[in-house]
């Protein structure tokens, strides 16, 4: 064995070595958290630490269900974001065709403008949404919690600077053979977009899934409350009970979990091959 040959797997054992710490760092939190579930309060706070809990049961997970209506705010969270995300994809795909391989006047100046909006503050927006959704009437159901979620500016861009990879050849050679607009859009276009699309999907869907601010905001029946809302509320009261909360919090991953492993593949094969060109 050479010395360089030597030098590069040592290379390479120390910086596993580095790495696989850093993960067990970061992975410890999670994992006590899971733990922590089939504590009781006392362990949990017990100083010194204790990883494992003395016994596995699951009568945290039943006082949280018996705290709130967490089957309702389930299934509130799961309805939001499932069409929170089927909409960002839908409309950033076909406005990232759009910018990407059609010209039409003012399109750079449009697109900047779309940009513009990324910029602004959350809590810039939020007053103003707020008075427009409660103007439309929809504080009081689902859209509400929807409406202003159905388009994103960030999916747009992300897709359109994707696109922007794609050969205009392809569109060109379809429009020739006599292919429709949204024929080339979903035959051509959509298929070389699945790595994107699968990455925009898990960012929309967990980022809508945590979404507290704005569920806080424009729900004004509790019926309406998502899951977040609902942990909200088993944390803000004056003796916080840790081990059903993080029942709570443990129940919450488990729809991105399940999302994240459907579209993994895709989903690193989008961030590896997305070159954001101008």
């Amino acid at each position: 064995m050479t010395a360089a040959l030597l030098a590069r797997k040592t290379t390479h054992f120390l910086l596993f070595c580095a790495l696989a710490i850093v993960g067990v760092c970061f992975l410890a939190p999670f994992v006590w958290g899971i733990f922590a579930t089939f504590k009781t309060n006392r362990e949990i706070v017990a100083i010194p630490l204790q990883f494992f809990p003395k016994s596995f049961n699951f009568d945290n997970y039943v006082a949280m269900a018996q705290s709130v209506d967490v089957g309702r705010a389930f299934i509130n969270s799961l309805i939001v974001s499932s069409v929170i995300t089927a909409s960002v994809l839908f409309t950033s795909t076909i406005a990232g065709y759009v910018f990407s391989k059609h010209r039409f006047p003012g399109r750079n100046l449009i697109f900047f403008a779309l940009l513009t909006t990324m910029m602004l503050p959350l809590y810039v927006k939020l007053i103003p949404t707020y008075l427009v959704v409660a103007r439309l009437g929809f504080t009081k159901n689902h859209l509400g919690l929807i409406v202003p979620y159905l388009s994103i500016p960030y999916g747009i861009f992300l897709v359109r600077q994707y696109m922007l990879g794609i050969p205009s050849s392809f569109v060109d050679s379809a429009r020739i053979d006599g292919a429709k607009e949204m024929g080339i859009y979903w035959r051509i276009i959509v298929p070389q977009c699945m790595p994107i699309i699968s990455a925009l999907a898990i960012f929309t869907f967990m980022q809508q899934w945590n979404n507290f601010l704005w569920p806080l905001v424009v729900a004004e029946n509790r019926k309406l409350f998502t899951l977040t809302l609902m942990l909200g509320m088993l944390s803000s009261r004056i003796s916080v009970e840790y081990n059903v909360v993080l029942s709570g919090a443990v129940v919450s991953i488990i729809p991105t979990i399940i999302v994240y492993s459907i579209f993994q593949k895709q989903f690193v094969r989008g961030i590896t091959l997305t070159g954001l060109k101008g």
